[in-house]
């Protein structure tokens, strides 16, 4: 690869990326990304719109116990993959993500494609006892891998903070 034609690459790598801040979380996104309407939450796409991030927030009423918040967190995944499903006329293929746990948080994330439509997916749903989070990536193109279409994905998920009460 020249050095001209590499230079695109580097600076996609150094661009600043996207702040979402919201009262309940922040989250960075790679590079530019700009932000949408949406009913569902928070949406941002690339400028290309290739790539696409809906950011839900439910808050609980009252404090959750642990046990409620893992029923809620797995019924909150389980609905995702079942619109995801539907959308794809029942061709999605999916693989559940193990996600690092921690005192007070509870995480679920699941992934896959739906390859009818040439898309890849990526959902994180994570809890605390007042409020659940979830994060839902698009990809309308199978390029790269699945793999790595995964690293990039929990690297914006590692930058999630949640916040408020």
């Amino acid at each position: 690869m020249s050095v001209l034609a590499a230079l695109p690459l580097v600076f996609a790598m150094a661009a600043p990326g996207t702040l979402v801040a919201r009262p309940h979380f922040s989250l960075t996104l790679p590079g530019r990304w700009l932000e949408q309407q949406s009913d569902e939450g928070v949406a941002y796409a690339t400028l290309d719109g290739q790539t696409q991030v809906i950011i839900t927030v439910l808050e609980a009423r009252s404090s959750l116990s642990a046990t409620d918040l893992n029923v809620a967190v797995d019924r909150l995944l389980e609905l995702r993959r079942s619109s995801i499903q539907q959308m794809a006329g029942g061709k999605a293929e999916f693989n559940n993500i193990a996600e690092p746990v921690g005192p007070g948080l509870t995480r679920r994330a699941t992934m896959g494609v739906d390859p009818s439509h040439s898309v890849r997916f990526f959902v994180s749903i994570q809890g605390t006892p007042s409020k659940v989070v979830t994060v839902t990536f698009y990809r309308y193109s199978l390029r790269g891998s699945a793999s790595e279409f995964q690293q990039w994905a929990q690297r914006i998920i590692g930058s999630l903070t949640l916040g408020g009460a």
